[in-house]
């Protein structure tokens, strides 16, 4: 049993997490250079699955580079041959400290914005000044692009809109006078009810 394997296999990412309840199992069993041969029934009831299913999570583990065919049996006793894999263990992270530290320096050093929205040279733009939106944003019923609900071009407030805005700056030039109530200056003035 190797910690350094078990380590290692707790920080990959396998294809499915059946296929890495498989790979930490096999780390379980590994020596110190991350090579392990299990019986596919002793797999299946560790991993509380079916044969069939431990098969199709190595297959899968061979695929993504997880464990690696050595080419040579272990012979059991009654002639039966086990193949005997490898873990890369130099592949990869080495545990999850190693994994948590990579993806934040990668994060960190990814490009921010909306880079695979911007169309590309070649598309009538150029790197430095991209197209307008005009073929992105959804056309309204006039045929103009929106924002919102207002209308870009030829935008005129209505009559409610001004008189809020008019309300709202009077009440603010109250407010700055002293004359405007607080809002808090209604709290605690509800009539008591007697009791009767």
């Amino acid at each position: 049993m190797s910690d350094i394997a078990r380590t290692w296999a707790a920080a990959q990412d396998a294809p499915t997490s059946k296929a890495k309840d498989v790979l930490k199992e096999l780390a379980q069993w590994a020596d110190a250079e991350g090579e392990v041969w299990v019986l596919v029934g002793v797999l299946a009831m560790a991993c509380q699955c079916t044969d069939r299913t431990i098969q199709r999570s190595l297959a899968a583990l061979k695929g993504a580079g997880l464990i690696i065919e050595t080419g040579r049996q272990h012979e059991m006793r009654g002639g039966r041959q086990v193949p005997i894999y490898r873990l890369p263990l130099e592949q990869g992270h080495g545990n999850l400290m190693q994994r948590i530290r990579a993806e934040a320096a990668a994060e960190a050093s990814a490009p921010m914005g909306d880079s695979g929205v911007t169309h590309s040279e070649g598309d009538g733009c150029h790197g430095c000044h991209p197209t307008g939106d005009s073929g992105v944003t959804p056309m309204g019923d006039s045929g103009v692009t929106q924002i919102g609900n207002r209308i870009t071009k030829g935008y005129k407030p209505t009559a409610s809109a001004r008189e809020r805005d008019a309300a709202l700056k009077a009440w603010s030039e109250r407010r700055r006078n002293g004359s405007a109530p607080s809002w808090s200056s209604g709290l605690g003035r509800t009539p008591r009810r007697e009791a009767g």
